[in-house]
C-alpha cells in the first residue's frame, strides 16, 4: 500500500520530525512525496514504478547525492533541486518555474524517460545545503544573473564584478574550483569590485555573488 509522505518543516530526509508520519521515509520507494519544505537528503533516492514527488514552490530537495526515476515513476518539481546526478531510465521529470535545478556531475541521463526543463538549468556549479539553515533555498529569490557581469572573462591576473544596480550592503561574493572548494571569501559594497585571481591555477571557477536577495553563480576560466 503506497504511504504519501509530506513535509511540515524544513530538515534533514533522515530526521521523522519533518514528516507528516512522524517516521522517516525510505529512500528507495514507490510512494508519493510532498516536499513544502527545504529538505537535504543523504543516500541515493531511487522513484521505482508508482513513486511521485512533488517538489513545491516553497519547498526543495538538495544533496550531494543521485536521484534515480524509474519506469512508471516521476517528479514534478516547482521548487528547487539541486543533485550530483539524475538519472531518468524510464520515469519522467518535469521542472517548472520559480525554482532552478542545479546538476553538479552529470545531466540528467535519459535512456526512454522524459525531461522537461521550464526553469532554470544548470549544470556544473557547485552548490552547499549540508547547513541546518538550507542556505540553498535563497534561490528561489534568486539575484536576477542579467544584472551581474564579470570580466575579462578568460582571466589573467584580476576579475571586475559589475552590478547593474545597487549593491545590498551584505553582498558577499566567493570563488570555488569545480572540487567546490573555496578559495577566495570577500564582502562588496561597490557596483564595480575587482578581485585579485593571479594566485589561481589555469582551469574553471564559479563566482557566487551572494546577499539578503538571494545569490547568483558565474562562471570563469582562468588562464
Amino acid at each position: 500500500m503506497s504511504t504519501t509522505w509530506t513535509t511540515i518543516s524544513p530538515g534533514y530526509w533522515n530526521n521523522p520530525q519533518i514528516w507528516s508520519t512522524g517516521i522517516t521515509p525510505p529512500y528507495i520507494s514507490a510512494d508519493t512525496f510532498i516536499i513544502q519544505h527545504p529538505v537535504a537528503f543523504q543516500d541515493n533516492i531511487v522513484l521505482n514504478a508508482g513513486a511521485f514527488i512533488r517538489i513545491d514552490s516553497t519547498g526543495g530537495l538538495c544533496a550531494h547525492h543521485n536521484i534515480t526515476v524509474n519506469t512508471g515513476a516521476s517528479i514534478l518539481k516547482y521548487g528547487v533541486l539541486e543533485v550530483d546526478t539524475l538519472y531518468i531510465p524510464g520515469g519522467d521529470v518535469n521542472c517548472l518555474s520559480p525554482g532552478e535545478v542545479i546538476l553538479w556531475l552529470n545531466a540528467h541521463i535519459s535512456n526512454g524517460g522524459a525531461f522537461q526543463s521550464n526553469c532554470a538549468f544548470s549544470i556544473g556549479p557547485w552548490f552547499e545545503c549540508v547547513r541546518p539553515q538550507f542556505g540553498f533555498m535563497n534561490v528561489l529569490d534568486l539575484v536576477d544573473k542579467n544584472q551581474i557581469s564579470i570580466f575579462p572573462n578568460p582571466a589573467t591576473d584580476h576579475i571586475t564584478i559589475e552590478f547593474k544596480t545597487d549593491v545590498n550592503k551584505n553582498t558577499t561574493v566567493t570563488i570555488s574550483n569545480i572540487q567546490g572548494q573555496q578559495l577566495l571569501k570577500q564582502s562588496i559594497s561597490n557596483i564595480n569590485t575587482t578581485l585579485d585571481v593571479s594566485g589561481l591555477s589555469s582551469g574553471i571557477y564559479f563566482l557566487r555573488i551572494s546577499s539578503d536577495e538571494g545569490f547568483a553563480v558565474k562562471k570563469f576560466v582562468k588562464e
